[in-house]
């Protein structure tokens, strides 16, 4: 699993743009959920469903994410050691820290993210488990 370092660089911009798309979808899905909370019963039982589908496609992409950074942070692995054996100009050691800083920023974000999706994750739990109609 051979890539450059544009390519990670490229794979981890992609991340942070979705990351910040779904940040905004999920604010505006809860102040929604929170405004048609207040309908009849049924509205709220027809919610309650597809809170349990939410949290299941969350939980399936959170999965995914954490994957997909795992991945990230073999392949900077990867590079650190070979950068390290065998490059030894400053420019590319700048480089390599630019990078690495980068990937460690995004690991903190999605850190965060986590933080978040339990959040999220509590809230609908929250709403499924509220037996006040």
């Amino acid at each position: 699993m051979a890539q450059t370092v544009e390519e990670l660089a490229k794979k981890i911009d992609e991340f942070r743009a979705d990351s910040d798309k779904n940040t905004e979808t999920i604010s505006k899905i809860l102040a929604n959920i929170s405004s048609n909370l207040n309908n009849d019963d049924e509205t709220s039982d027809l919610l309650k469903v597809y809170f349990s589908e939410l949290k299941k496609v969350l939980e399936e992409r959170h999965a995914r994410v954490v994957s997909e950074f795992s991945n990230l942070e073999k392949s900077f692995d990867a590079i650190k050691e070979q950068q390290t054996s065998f490059a030894k100009s400053t420019e590319l050691q700048t480089a390599y820290n630019i990078l690495s800083n980068n990937m460690q920023i995004n690991l903190n974000e999605l850190h965060n993210q986590h933080s978040l999706f339990e959040d999220i994750k509590t809230q609908i739990n929250t709403v499924i488990n509220d037996k006040t109609d």
